[in-house]
């Protein structure tokens, strides 16, 4: 049988063995938690992202057939009615009482060519010699719009955006440096929409249904 020994009674030697062997123990338990912390974040992140996939899954399928079957009940409303079925980029389709609507809508994407730098450049020693000493307000706002975002590309509404300042500006060295930008715009592609909306009983107004985080 093991004899308890007070700790001022240990040798140096058996007071090491003891200090070790706790420190040794200690470790196990700081590991055991570590362990622990490590599943329990595994277990989360896996977890959310796993329902986050499912999800993104269910949300593809429903925009798949929502824009599916928009586009053949769009049709069959003009076929009811002995017409030939009008192109449109966007068209809504509305529940019998006037509670639920969704709207369908084809987009073009686009971007710019190589030319547009230099229409771009343009604009700014326009504003640099018009808007800098004059009208600083305005200077930042025009000047801000020529930035390009986080993935290295202009805007690609950038020229209806300049357009609506057209008339404040009132220059046509301006207008001469937005149609050179408009023409090195292209369609790079396209993309649909479909969105959805429920009347509120309250405001008796149609609200949208947000399926975005950033909504939430």
């Amino acid at each position: 049988m093991e004899i308890q020994k007070d700790i001022n009674q240990l040798t140096t030697q058996e007071l090491e063995a003891y200090l070790a062997a706790r420190k040794k123990e200690e470790g196990k338990a700081d590991m055991k938690k570590r362990r622990q912390y490590q599943k329990e974040k595994d277990d989360f992140v896996f977890g959310m992202v796993e329902r986050m996939t499912m999800i993104n899954g269910l949300l593809t399928e429903l925009k798949k057939e929502a824009i599916e079957q928009g586009r053949i009940l769009h049709a069959k409303n003009f076929e009811i009615r002995g017409m030939k079925e009008k192109e449109q980029k966007q068209f809504s389709i509305h529940s019998e009482d006037g509670s639920c609507k969704l709207v369908i809508e084809s987009s073009d994407k686009k971007g710019f060519n190589e030319t547009a730098i230099v229409a771009i450049e343009r604009l700014k020693q326009f504003f640099e010699t018009k808007f800098r000493s004059r009208n600083k307000l305005l200077y930042d706002l025009l000047n801000e719009l020529l930035m390009k975002n986080k993935q290295g590309d202009y805007d690609p509404m950038l020229v209806q955006k300049l357009r609506k300042k057209e008339a404040e500006v009132n220059d046509t060295e301006f207008s001469k440096a937005l149609d050179e930008l408009d023409q090195a715009s292209y369609v790079t592609g396209s993309a649909l929409y479909v969105r959805g909306f429920k009347l509120n009983p309250l405001t008796k107004k149609m609200e949208p249904i947000n399926l975005s985080f950033a909504s939430m």
